[in-house]
């Protein structure tokens, strides 16, 4: 098929229109000059007028900035025509002139440019210049001969051919502007609907009423069903249910937010008892007017990584389980010996003292991990209790007063008296605000930890551990909470670590609801946030552990 031939930048109307109303403007210049009798007392001023004319036309050509704004803009050589026609009319002396046809061109130009409101202003205009040319026109009525008649009728008639061919030329580039368009945006379209049904992930786009509009292959094969889904409620197409609990009502993810979200706790059930894992992210899209909101699934299968997840955090359990018990029995037996009233060589103390650190790092590495495994998975045993910040804090105090008295740091507290209790873990949230005070104490060789309380917006409580250590670079304050993360600077490589504290905390966080932020100055210190709500957000499958528990608090108050 042979390509049609389009020009890649067609004119626009304005410049169809200026081109074309200079070469009528060099036509009826020459027509007047051909038509107008020779021995009339007007005929100079008529001259002189066609001169003007021609004059503002040959300008026109000029492609300078300051002559854009004047001879460039369609409007101002609309007025400048019908000017020129109400002189070349009242020379004439009348108004029943042959050249008064001329006034038709003006108004067609404004009604193609500005359409019908364009069309009433230059009619208005001409209006008043006929008016005033029939009333105070100083000159004799012209007579024109047949022959000047004639001239005028051919101007007319080759001024309208022109006129409609100039116009139909541009129009034509623009019709073949626009099917190159859509014939390119056609072929956009059938690539991307391509690479859509090439995905793996099911996609769909669902209306506000949550029926479905478009769709690709795989969410075609996820429904299971060989007829067409569009305009189908996406709710019952696709019946989702929560992973912890097959027999819960279905999951109508639109009703219960209609914002951006991102799920991982649903599946499908199929009816040979088995079942999908979907990773589910769904994001709405507004319209140019905000008014329509459409919705884009995007589900993908996770069955396979959530089986693996599975026999991975079974291993871990068993081996940390396995590791936990000879862990604890070589910590207690070194820590027996180091206080034992024996006496060892000083070689043998020391020994003894390096086996017992491994030992207790190795445990709160294995520690970590459990619970990492535990967090991942949705495993974390919720009891929710009435925390005080103040207490909080002075039980931080207590069990780092020593670290901190054997580095010469201080540590202080300062709670604010409308700081309200908080209903959580206990446990979640000591391990959060212990790894931050042993990264405190860590990075800072001398200077004051100030642990602080204060309300948050929502009602929670906000807890901060801040320290005058080394401080970290805006660099690698962005990736502080991801997993195997260290800052790399030589003032910290004499410390060890797994790079999973944080991350940890930051998962643990999810799983409550809480939120982790941190500010640091390089060389001035770091300050680690830790904002717990009024009640903790938990995931879907530990609700009713939370809602039995916070009734039986409520019942206890």
């Amino acid at each position: 098929m042979t390509k049609q031939k389009t020009n890649p930048n067609p004119t626009s109307p304005q410049q169809a229109f200026l081109q074309t109303s200079r070469l009528l403007r060099w036509l009826a210049a020459t027509v007047v000059l051909a038509t107008f009798p020779f021995d009339l007392p007007q005929t100079p001023y008529v001259y002189l007028l066609v001169a003007a004319i021609a004059l503002y036309n040959a300008v026109s050509y000029v492609r300078h900035p300051w002559t854009k704004a004047v001879f460039n803009s369609a409007f101002v050589a609309i007025v400048i025509d019908s000017i020129f026609v109400g002189i070349l009319l009242a020379l004439a002396g009348t108004v029943n002139t042959p050249y008064c046809a001329l006034l038709a061109f003006n108004i067609m130009g404004a009604a193609y440019l500005f359409r019908l409101r364009g069309a009433i202003i230059v009619f208005l205009l001409q209006a008043v210049m006929l008016i005033l040319v029939s009333q105070y026109s100083p000159w004799d009525e012209v007579e024109f001969s047949q022959i000047r008649l004639l001239v005028i009728l051919l101007f007319m008639l080759l001024a309208l051919g022109a006129w409609v061919e100039r116009l139909s030329r541009n129009g034509q580039q623009e019709r073949l502007a626009l099917l190159s368009q859509q014939h390119q945006d056609d072929s956009e379209r059938q690539r991307l609907i391509a690479l859509v049904n090439s995905l793996s992930d099911a996609i769909f786009v669902v209306s506000d009423r949550g029926k479905i509009i478009e769709y690709n292959e795989a969410a075609h094969i996820l429904t299971g069903s060989s007829e067409d889904i569009h305009g189908k409620l996406f709710a019952k197409t696709i019946v989702l249910r929560p992973r912890s609990n097959h027999s819960a009502e279905p999951v109508d993810i639109l009703k219960e937010n209609s914002s951006a979200q991102h799920r991982r706790d649903l599946q499908i059930l199929l009816e040979d008892g088995s079942s999908i894992d979907l990773d589910i992210g769904v994001t709405p899209v507004h319209s140019a007017d905000e008014q329509a909101v459409e919705y884009i699934f995007v589900c993908e299968d996770i069955t396979k990584e959530r089986s693996l997840d599975e026999q991975r955090s079974a291993f871990i359990s068993v081996a940390s389980h396995e590791l936990r018990t000879p862990l604890a029995i070589l910590e207690g037996s070194l820590e027996t010996a180091l206080l034992s009233k024996d006496q060892f060589s000083e070689d043998t103390k020391n020994l003894l003292e390096q086996s017992h650190r491994n030992a207790r790092y190795l445990a709160g590495i294995v520690k970590d991990i459990t619970m990492l495994s535990e967090a991942q998975n949705d495993n974390l045993p919720i009891q929710l209790t009435r925390l005080s910040a103040d207490a909080i804090l002075k039980d931080l105090v207590k069990d780092f007063e020593d670290q901190a008295r054997q580095k010469n740091i201080r540590i202080v507290t300062t709670v604010d008296k409308d700081t309200p209790p908080v209903l959580s873990t206990e446990r979640y949230v000591h391990e959060i605000l212990q790894n931050f005070l042993t990264n405190a104490l860590k990075y800072s060789d001398k200077g004051t930890i100030t642990l602080s309380a204060r309300p948050a917006k929502n009602g929670g409580a906000v807890l901060a551990v801040a320290d005058e250590g080394l401080g970290i670079s805006p660099k690698d304050q962005k990736m502080l909470f991801t997993k195997f993360f260290r800052v790399e600077d030589f003032r910290t490589r004499s410390t060890g670590g797994t790079g999973l504290g944080l991350y940890l905390c930051m998962e643990i966080a999810q799983r409550m609801g809480a939120r982790l932020w941190c500010k640091s100055t390089p060389g001035k210190g770091s300050t680690f946030f830790l904002e717990i709500p009024p009640y903790s957000k938990l995931q879907g499958d530990q609700s009713e552990v939370v809602n039995a528990q916070v009734a039986n608090l409520v019942d206890d108050i």
